[in-house]
Parts: structure tokens; sequence; C-alpha cells
């Protein structure tokens, strides 16, 4: 066996677990980039390269869907979603949020596979598989919230979790990017190759998953003694707490500032949920990309988030270790950043001509969305993060209905996939946007909620009594 000793093993899960989320993100929104291709062209534009993509595979299908269709195709991943943010958070507290994250990412890959195999003109069957892997998605975030509150201490949480939450802009930014080429330049019937690529790579993590990251810091075999002493020192235990009290729903669902979180993060997911359903389609529709510069331009905006993540992380722990503002109001000012800057870029993106004024109007969009990972994503762990699981279940459970909602109501709005159309989906999406933050700004908090389990760091859970923290503490 190889010994990971000498590397801290709260690093390799950030960095898995940050493959995890790529995984997870890649799959659920290749389909966004891939439906360009798998629905048949209702007009003449793009008629010569249809004849010249079918003309490579005779069992290369595409399907005579509508945009109404399509609308309802791309949301029934997030009808599972919803379901299982719940009973996700339930099996993570407890048998352990390792378990609970890889299944999800294992489903949603294994029918990511399955999908060019059984998918026929009949959308119904692409919609049951989509809800399908949202099923096993939905448990997703509530075991990456669990594990977070055993693996990150105090003054590494803002950099781990945004280098983890990076996954889902670097999965959503190579499934446009290389997705792209794959329907530009893959022989045969490229959109099959983009499912099976993807699916393919998310069966390969979760193998990785399984033997690379555990539970918590006592039960990881590879794990030093002294990262054991210095986690044992900032999280005040490191076994994962077997016996926490019931889940404290009637403080959750009428606690003010996890209602505002709740809204808070439904106008955020509106945004995202826009981008990476509807980003693809936009760019098809209106710039009249090919496959390859659509998934460029789809693609390349999430390298701006990349890089705005690590430094709004490191800013974020500047401000806080120098005293310069208070946590409340740093995480309501990044929060707001990561709004209305996406708001102001997408709208100016529908009003510009050129594809350069149109791309920097995404990247600068897309850029601010980075300052919601050391803010807005972290915001649970600040209020309970001994129920940040269960929180973040409520949480993302709300917000995803936007991403039912979004997708729907854009392919109804867009029914002649005109700029106008495109521009009206965008004013929409700043209005939630901006009200939804509005609300975060006046009620949102950081302070801990009194009901969150008190004895945390009770002199008990002390490393020579490691075996009976979980109980004690």
């Amino acid at each position: 066996m190889i010994n990971f000793a000498h590397v801290p093993a709260r690093y390799v899960f950030t960095f898995v677990a940050m493959l995890g989320l790529m995984m997870s993100y890649s799959m659920r929104s290749c389909l966004s980039l891939a439906i360009t291709r798998m629905v048949t062209p209702s007009n003449t534009t793009h008629s010569s390269r249809t004849e010249l993509f079918n003309s490579s595979s005779n069992k290369c299908e595409t399907f005579n869907w509508n945009e109404k269709t399509q609308g309802l195709i791309l949301s029934a991943f997030y009808w599972g979603y919803f379901i299982t943010h719940i009973p996700g958070s339930s099996l993570s507290q407890k048998f352990g949020g390792k378990y609970t994250f890889g299944l999800g990412i294992l489903c949603t890959a294994s029918f990511t596979v399955l999908t060019p195999l059984v998918v026929d003109n009949d959308p119904m069957i692409l919609m049951i598989i989509r809800f399908v892997e949202g099923i096993g998605e939905g448990m997703v975030f509530p075991a990456l919230y669990i594990l977070l509150a055993q693996w990150a201490p105090p003054g590494e949480k803002g950099v781990m979790s945004t280098f983890i939450f990076l996954g889902s802009q670097i999965g959503t930014c190579l499934s446009n990017i290389v997705g792209g080429y794959i329907l530009e330049y893959a022989p045969g019937c490229a959109w099959k190759l983009v499912f099976y690529v993807f699916g393919s790579c998310g069966i390969i993590w979760y193998v990785l998953w399984q033997f690379l990251c555990y539970n918590d810091p006592l039960s990881h075999p590879f794990i030093s003694e002294e990262e054991k002493m210095y986690l044992q020192k900032e999280l005040g235990c490191i076994q994962r707490k077997k016996t926490l009290k019931t889940t404290p729903w009637k403080h959750i669902l009428t606690s003010v500032p996890i209602w505002a979180l709740v809204i808070a993060e439904f106008g955020h997911d509106w945004g995202v949920y826009v981008v990476i359903a509807d980003l693809p389609k936009f760019v098809n529709d209106v710039l009249k990309f090919n496959p390859a510069e659509t998934g460029m331009m789809s693609g390349f905006p999430y390298l701006s988030v990349i890089v705005a993540s690590f430094i709004s992380s490191f800013l974020n722990d500047w401000i806080t270790r120098n005293e310069i503002l208070s946590k409340d109001v740093l995480r309501k000012m990044f929060t707001t950043i990561s709004s209305v800057g996406p708001a102001i870029g997408m709208l100016c993106a529908s009003y510009m001509a050129t594809k350069t004024t149109v791309s920097l109007c995404f990247i600068f969009g897309m850029g601010t969305l980075a300052f919601s990972y050391s803010s807005l994503k972290i915001n649970a762990l600040d209020v309970s993060p001994n129920y940040a699981g269960s929180i973040m279940a409520v949480v993302n459970g709300v917000g995803c209905i936007a991403g039912v909602l979004a997708p729907y109501f854009v392919g109804l709005i867009t029914t002649h996939r005109s700029v106008e159309e495109w521009r009206l989906v965008f004013w929409i999406m700043a209005s939630v946007l901006v009200l939804t933050n509005f609300i975060f700004v006046i009620f949102g908090s950081t302070e801990l909620e009194q009901w969150d389990d008190p004895d945390r760091n009770d002199e008990k859970c002390m490393l020579s009594e490691i075996e009976s923290c979980g109980s004690s503490a």
C-alpha cells in the first residue's frame, strides 16, 4: 500500500473532493452543449453542418424536440436533485459523508454513460435518466458540508472550501470546452461520445475516492500523528460525531438568518443555472458560433472564476487576519459582489455587438461569481457547523427549484431564439440576483446559533480519549 502520510490528509481530501465536484458538474452540464447537436436544426443555417455530421455515421440520430421540450429535459435533473437533499444529509450524518458523496456521483456517472444507449426521440426517456441522475447528486452537497466540518480547520476553511467549490466551475468549463471540441472534430456520432467520455471519468474518480478519502481524521489510515494533533487542537474533535442529537428542524426552519441564506442561494442558483443550462444555447442561437467556438465561448468565462476564486479567498483571509472588517460585513460584501457582478456582466453581454466584447462581459460576470465561495457557500458553517449538512440540504433543496424553473422559463421565453428574447432572460436573471441579495444583506448573519452543539469544544474531547470523542463531545 502506498504511504500517503507525508501528504497532509486534509489536502488530499480537498483535492479529490474538488475533482468530485468537477466530475459532478461536467456530467450535469454536458447535456446543455450536446443537446445543440442532438436536436434537429429548425432553420437552414445549420443544415449543411447537419448533413455532414449525419453522413459520417448512419447511426447518429437527431431528435425533433422544440424549445419547450428542451427546457423540460434540461430541468428534469433538478426535480430529482430536489428530493434527496434532506435524505442525503440524514444518511451522511448516520454513515458518514464519504459514502453518500461518492455514491451520489457514481449514480450520475453510470447514467451518463447509459444515456446514448437508451435515448430516442421520446423525450420522456431522457427526462427519466436525468431525473435519476439528479436523485444521486442531491446527496452530494449535504455530504460535502459534513465532511468539511470534520476536515477544515477554521484558519483554512476559506481556502479549502473555495478550492473544493472551484470543482463545479472547472467541471462546467471542461464540459463546454472539451465537449465543444468533441462535437466539432470527433468522427461518427460525436454527441454520444460526449456522454461516454465524461461518464467514464466519473466512474474512475469514484475508485480513487474510495481509496484516498475517509469520513474523519481518526478513521484515516495514512494520516500523520502531527496532523491529528493539529486538527484536534483546531477542531476540538477528530472523529465524526455518531451521537448528535436529533436534527433540530424546528430551529432550522424558523431561523431568520437561515431563511435569508436560503433566499440568497435561490437567487444565486437562478443565475448559475441559467448560465450552466442555457449559455451554450445563447451562444449557438444568437451569436451563431460553431460547436468548438460555442464550447470555448461557454467555457472561458469559467476560467475567470478559477482565477478570481483564489484572489477572493486569499483576500478574504487577509481581511480576516488583519481584522479590517467584521466577519458579518465581509460575508455580505463578498455575497453582494457575487450577485451584482454576474447581473451586470450578463446584461451587458446581451447588448454587445462583437464576439470580443461579449466574451469580456461574460468573463467579468462569471469572475465576480467566485466571491460567493468564501461567503455565501460557507455561511452554513458559520451559523451551525454541526448541522451544516442539514442546513445545506434545505438551502440547496430550495435553491435547486431554480434549476427546475430557470431552464423551463428560458425555453418558454426564447421560442424564436431572438436577441430580444435573450435580453429578457438576462433582465429577469439580474432582477432575481439583486433582490435576493438585498434580503440576505438585511437579514443574514454569521453568528453561531444557540441550538448548535454547545459542547463542541468540551475538554473531554481530548486526543487521549479520542475513541470516546464522538459520544462525549
